[in-house]
């Protein structure tokens, strides 16, 4: 801070550029924090530019072109700042994106597969019904076929019998 600089002000600023970013790494806190820094130091050489005019009408070409660099390297720095934590939590999205994909695929495969196993079970299930079926018919016609002996066997008896 120079003598005639407000630390309030800057305080303001930085303050009021984290609550726009909300940094949620330390490293995004840093980002922050050197936009501030580059945001105060091009706004100081802007107003050292505006001194290099004298009030009699002169110019101190050499002063001016200096802070005007200044300018334009805080302007840049401060963008710079700017789009490598826009990068920053992109790349962070991207990753949690990714993540939740690899897990919805995941979930889709265990779904699939217990879809598999319901089929398998399934088909067992059906298999062991007509096995019961068939035995079921196989007994009835034993069961027939028994009946259909026993009234021959009593038929024949009756005969002998008579």
């Amino acid at each position: 801070m120079l003598p005639h600089e407000s630390s309030e002000a800057y305080s303001l600023l930085r303050i009021t550029l984290l609550d726009e970013h909300r940094p949620e790494s330390e490293t995004e806190r840093l980002l922050v924090d050197r936009m501030a820094q580059h945001h105060w130091l091009r706004s100081r050489a802007q107003a050292f530019e505006s001194g290099c005019f004298g009030d009699d009408g002169t110019l101190d070409d050499k002063r001016l072109a200096l802070f005007m660099r200044y300018r334009t390297s805080h302007e840049r720095a401060f963008s710079k700042c700017l789009a490598e934590l826009l990068k920053l939590r992109a790349e962070k999205r991207k990753s949690e994106i990714g993540f939740e994909s690899q897990k919805r695929v995941k979930e889709e495969h265990t779904r699939k597969q217990e879809k598999q196993q319901m089929a398998k079970d399934r088909h067992k299930w059906d298999v062991l019904l007509a096995e019961a079926k068939v035995d079921h018919q196989v007994l009835r016609t034993m069961n027939r076929d028994t009946d259909v002996t026993q009234q021959l066997i009593a038929a024949e008896k009756a005969k002998q019998a008579a």
